[in-house]
């Protein structure tokens, strides 16, 4: 599902869920109710705080809000149409709605419903709204918390998709027909990583309506929601040749993080605030070494370095390609006190830099940004990170 900002050329569309709604809602008997809500959408399209949902290009349902004073705002239009309910489309909508009239300065929400519509008036009490004078009214604030994913039931989500992907992993792995192509870039793609990918996107969307996905066979989505990232099986290489060491790596942008690796029989995960973690529950935390000398180094591939790696490599106690997601958990773990990837796609690093970071890590890119998107990575216990930096980046030696 896809939740965007309604424009004018939107108007004819807000209006025609409108008549949906009005049909078994509205009595014909109120004055001027169609223009009165043309004018509504209008105001909110000015104000830009008309938002409109769509599933495979239908619209499925519309919010929006106009001034209203102040420092305030009304909800004046909330409907999804009944096909789509109880998949959180309003939650979605309304998300949006907030995100506009916090940047708008707005303080205060008023909405107005009828008071003997029940299933309306106990949806808008569960997001903070109390009754005020003739309406229902609440901060921003409120509405804001009321509204926030918790990380728990995140994290729950998060662990649920891996469920599903290393259900389809272990279905394909070894698969003597298992079926691998080669992508532009030269790199493997199996039909497992595809299936992965259209499962887990199949889940967001039908679970999560609003949200975004960036995977790494299928794109990235269009919006404004929350955003997930996917890499289907991270070490594909390995996956295809039937060596156990792959995973499946799901990010909620900076917030949970899971990588899943069945055939290790293995998982870790974090929350950004709350620790990182695998199983049995056990707590993560980096190592305390101080010295290069006394650090093990690892890698994912020799390539696209240069000497500076190699004299590094050279002074650590041990240098080891234990290579993509499984180089960063080691370091999560303690076992490992560096890691340095030269090529790293954002679906690579999400999950495993909320869990280095959880652990006490480091995870910048080479020039020592605290990002997953930098298209390299240096990841080291935190004490190292400094001196790993500047021997890779320093300038060579003439």
């Amino acid at each position: 599902m896809n939740v965007r900002r309604a424009t004018e050329a939107d108007r004819e569309t807000l209006l025609s869920l409108w008549d949906e709604f009005a049909a078994d809602s509205v009595p014909e008997w109120v004055p001027d109710a169609r223009a009165d809500t043309a004018a509504g959408i209008d105001r909110s399209i000015a104000f830009e705080a008309a938002y409109l949902a769509a599933r495979d290009g239908e619209a499925v349902g519309f919010a929006a809000a106009v001034p209203y004073g102040r420092g305030a705002a009304e909800l004046v239009e909330l409907y999804v149409r009944p096909p789509a309910r109880r998949g959180g489309v309003a939650t979605a909508l309304l998300r949006e709605v907030v995100a506009a009239l916090r940047r708008s300065g707005v303080e205060h929400v008023f909405v107005s419903t009828a008071a003997e519509n029940d299933p309306a008036l106990a949806v808008y009490r569960r997001w903070g709204f109390a009754p005020h004078q003739l309406e229902l009214m609440t901060t921003l604030g409120e509405l804001e918390r009321a509204l926030a994913p918790r990380p728990a039931d995140d994290l729950a989500f998060a662990l649920s998709l891996a469920d599903d992907a290393d259900a389809i992993t272990l279905a394909r792995f070894r698969a003597h027909d298992l079926r691998v192509e080669t992508k532009p870039d030269l790199t493997p793609v199996s039909e497992a990583d595809r299936a992965v990918e259209e499962r887990l996107r199949e889940r967001i969307a039908a679970e999560r309506p609003g949200d975004r996905v960036l995977g790494e066979e299928l794109g990235a989505d269009e919006g404004e929601g929350d955003l997930w990232i996917l890499d289907p099986i991270d070490a594909t290489k390995n996956y295809v040749r039937g060596i156990p060491i792959f995973a499946t790596l799901i990010a909620l942008e900076e917030r949970v993080a899971v990588v899943s690796a069945p055939a290790l029989g293995r998982r870790w995960w974090a929350t950004r605030g709350g620790g990182a973690f695998t199983d049995g529950g056990r707590r993560l935390a980096v190592s305390a070494v101080r010295r290069i000398e006394d650090a093990v180094l690892a890698y994912t591939s020799l390539s696209g370095w240069d000497e500076r790696f190699l004299g590094l490599a050279r002074r650590a106690w041990a240098a080891r390609g234990y290579g993509d997601f499984w180089q960063y958990m080691l370091l999560a773990e303690g076992g490992a006190d560096a890691c340095a990837e030269r090529i790293a796609e954002h679906w690579d690093l999400a999950a495993p830099k909320l869990i280095v970071e959880e652990a006490g890590g480091r995870l910048t890119d080479l020039d020592g940004r605290a990002r997953a998107d930098g298209g390299n990575a240096v990841a080291t216990n935190g004490p190292l990170h400094e001196e790993v930096l500047q021997a890779l980046t320093a300038t060579p030696a003439e």
